[in-house]
């Protein structure tokens, strides 16, 4: 038996790729932005071979108004606001959103989350934080046999200026569905996307509702405390809610986590590794692609959205610096500190710097990850980690053995761990775990006021939901849905 899910909010699809690997089917997604749409579009429903195919499916509602939004629900995508779907039950649309989709098995979705996280502002008026009420508006229309919604950690804090008596929105959003069309029981978590075979250490808050009726046939029972995969994968707790799904690594002496190098070490320029049992592994969620992408690719050689970023020298220079330093275990705010005038003065500087005033009186220069000199002496070094100086240093080179950051939205933040440039898509993409058959679409990325409208690839991936986080939540969830 096929089990369907609804996936709002669904920006480029990294929810629906996950959930569509566990064996769920794919009723339809809701997105607003048209870029991140050209995305779901183009992987799950049809692709797009000229932009003829595009522009006639994104111009349905506008064409022909509700007879278009039908059209997109049955097609399996809807371009627009979710309010788009909140219609009348008496209405058209809303006729035909009750007649076949009433009941749906998975109601999933990630609210954009800028209004509540903890990188920005959070305050009350912020017009983004109506979404998710209209998240559980279509949770009371529908009543779904299970709900999931991801978000940042920040959506567990309040808002500036919130009273004390009223509890943050993620759990506002629990105490709803508690008691919201025919009630649930819910699961707050906080999971680790590392703890799932992500090679990134990514967390995020899950909420998982399983309706009632479904919780009592099973029986199944959440706990009212939020769960955390790191207090499992370190050995804190081993107990885990009946909702949770069970980590799949194990942090403590055989290291078991993906590293950077694992995930992109074959797209290396030079010396570039053989496909890691993470890549093969990916194979697996490519099951979720529609059939003409699932195996338009038989290695990894010609992987898309493989575009490198082109860097003037000085910037060039400025990286290999960040990668032997950080490689030799100094610190970003050695950056901070050359800002100030007392630089050459820091009396903790020499102790700090010590093992590359070492190795250049050995070597007689300083080689960075690619092999380019960086410096041949202890003035050069001194002189160009002042050049660089800054008060605001957020970039940072990646470490081949090591776990990537959590995958941003803005690329300029990541130096690649080898070579002298930030990252491509394709390899954000890979530390979110989508496979290279997956293909991104509209421009890479785009800057300054655009940033508040626009939805390009780099952002496209940060924002998504890693596949397989979401994969380990289906698996999990289905058993409850087959009896």
């Amino acid at each position: 038996m096929k089990y369907r899910f609804i996936d709002l909010f669904a920006g480029c699809g990294g929810l629906t790729l996950g959930l569509k690997a566990a064996g769920f089917m794919h009723a339809f997604g809701v997105e607003q932005s048209p870029m991140a749409s050209e995305t779901y579009f183009h992987n799950f429903i049809k692709p797009i071979t000229s932009e003829s195919i595009w522009n006639k499916y994104s111009s349905l509602v506008t064409d022909y108004g509700d007879e278009g939004l039908i059209n997109q629900l049955e097609d399996g995508l809807v371009i627009g606001p979710v309010s788009n779907i909140l219609k009348t039950k008496g209405s058209k649309v809303g006729k035909y959103i009750i007649n076949n989709y009433d009941g749906i098995d998975i109601l999933s979705g990630g609210p954009p989350c800028q209004g509540f996280s903890i990188a920005g502002r959070r305050i009350l008026d912020d017009e983004r934080n109506i979404l998710p009420k209209q998240f559980l508006q279509i949770v009371n229309m529908l009543n779904p046999k299970v709900v999931i919604m991801e978000n940042v950690v920040g959506m567990r804090s309040k808002f500036v200026g919130m009273s004390s008596k009223i509890e943050a929105v993620f759990h506002q959003i629990a105490i709803e569905l508690r008691k919201t069309g025919e009630q649930y029981i819910v699961q707050e978590m906080e999971l680790n996307a590392a703890h799932y075979g992500v090679p990134q250490n990514r967390n995020r808050v899950i909420l998982v509702a399983l309706r009632k009726d479904i919780a009592k046939k099973n029986k199944v029972a959440s706990s009212e405390d939020l769960w955390m995969s790191s207090n499992y994968v370190n050995g804190i707790d081993k107990s885990i809610p009946d909702l949770c799904p069970i980590p799949l690594v194990d942090f403590g002496d055989n290291q078991s986590f993906i590293c950077v190098k694992d995930a992109i070490g074959d797209l290396y320029a030079n010396k570039p590794t053989k496909n890691s049992e993470y890549l093969i592994s990916l194979n697996n969620i490519n099951s979720g692609l529609s059939r003409s992408l699932k195996n338009k690719l038989s290695d990894y050689d010609n992987a898309p959205n493989f575009n490198k970023r082109t860097h003037s020298p000085d910037v060039q220079d400025r990286f290999r610096l960040y990668q032997l330093l950080h490689k030799h275990g100094i610190k970003n705010n050695i950056f901070n500190r050359a800002a100030n005038d007392e630089f050459n003065k820091d009396q903790k500087l020499e102790a700090e710097l010590q093992p590359l005033f070492q190795k250049l009186s050995r070597y007689k220069s300083l080689r960075a990850n690619d092999g380019i000199v960086v410096a041949h002496n202890k003035d050069e070094l001194l002189d160009k980690i002042k050049k660089y100086a800054t008060k605001k240093h957020s970039q940072y080179p990646l470490a081949e053995n090591k776990l990537a950051r959590a995958v941003l939205t803005i690329p300029d933040d990541v130096v690649h761990p080898i070579e002298a440039r930030t990252m491509t898509v394709r390899e954000q993409a890979r530390f979110q775990s989508f496979p290279d058959n997956f293909e991104f679409r509209s421009k890479e990325t785009t800057g300054g006021h655009l940033r508040k409208f626009q939805v390009p690839q780099y952002s496209q991936v940060g924002n998504a939901v890693p596949p397989l986080l979401a994969l380990a939540i289906g698996k999990k969830l289905k058993p409850l849905l087959r009896s």
